[in-house]
């Protein structure tokens, strides 16, 4: 199943499901629900062109911060044995699908993540992130390797269904759900592995404010969930809690250091 949460996506949202329905994946086993946050311009509409393609419209009535209500709302109507997160702005390759779900051939998988890259850059600061992504997409591969994934990205990643009852739904009062759902899912010693080769390209900021924005969103709902885990640094989660965790808090007490010696200086 692939829930997609949708808020005001008119002229995108055909693109993200035209992608969808183009995967290469048996489509008497595939399940596309969309789920409608409370539209106020086109977007439902749109979907609803689908309709006689198989995709599912339910509507959602909004809760808390951020997307969360509406993914939850999808994942509580899904019924496949695995459940895909997709942003509606987010765009897999044909072949990604049955990439990320050959990996749970291991039983102890429980999450799978997508290598995130920008979708047709054209501004300087979309192809600054381009390579950024290219970064973050190898680090999460290196991580997957020491059961050290910290996030499972909204633009695709892939849940073994049963995680959910075992960890619970996604926060809906999260600014960065996706994150704290890796968190949650490692709290119970799951495994999270990343792929490099299941891509799906994403939208991205394309002016400095709109980055600004995103990154300062970013690291407040990373600092809320580091602190709400902050149980994750113990040895008994194995590299993650002994390694991972402890040199994030050492980065967050070094950029402090750095501005406080700027700012005395």
């Amino acid at each position: 199943s692939i829930v997609i949460p949708v808020l005001n996506e008119a002229g995108t949202v055909s693109q993200t499901l035209n992608a969808v329905l183009a995967l290469d994946y048996p489509k008497n086993k595939l399940e596309v629900i969309v789920v409608d946050d409370e539209s106020t311009d086109g977007t439902v509409k749109e979907v609803q062109r689908f309709a006689s393609k198989g995709v599912k419209l339910i509507p959602n009535r909004h809760v808390g911060i951020g997307k969360s209500s509406a993914l939850n709302k999808g994942i509580k109507a899904a019924k496949g044995e695995l459940i895909a997160t997709l942003d509606s702005d987010s765009f897999p390759e044909k072949i990604s699908l049955a990439k990320l779900a050959s990996f749970f051939v291991d039983p102890s998988i429980m999450a799978v993540t997508a290598a995130v890259k920008v979708h047709s850059p054209k501004t300087v600061i979309e192809k600054i992130q381009g390579v950024e992504y290219i970064f973050v997409m190898f680090t999460r591969r290196l991580l997957s390797f020491v059961d050290s994934v910290t996030v499972t990205p909204g633009p695709f990643s892939v849940f073994r269904a049963e995680v959910f009852n075992k960890v619970g739904l996604f926060d809906e009062n999260n600014i960065l759900e996706d994150q704290e759902m890796a968190y949650r899912i490692q709290s119970h010693n799951y495994k999270i592995v990343g792929s490099l080769t299941a891509e799906v390209y994403t939208q991205v900021p394309s002016t400095f404010s709109q980055l600004m924005r995103q990154r300062v969103r970013w690291n407040r709902g990373g600092m809320r969930n580091f602190y709400k885990h902050r149980k994750l640094i113990s040895p008994k989660y194995g590299d993650m809690g002994a390694v991972i965790m402890p040199l994030s808090v050492l980065t967050v007490l070094l950029v402090i250091a750095v501005f406080a010696t700027q700012a005395w200086q």
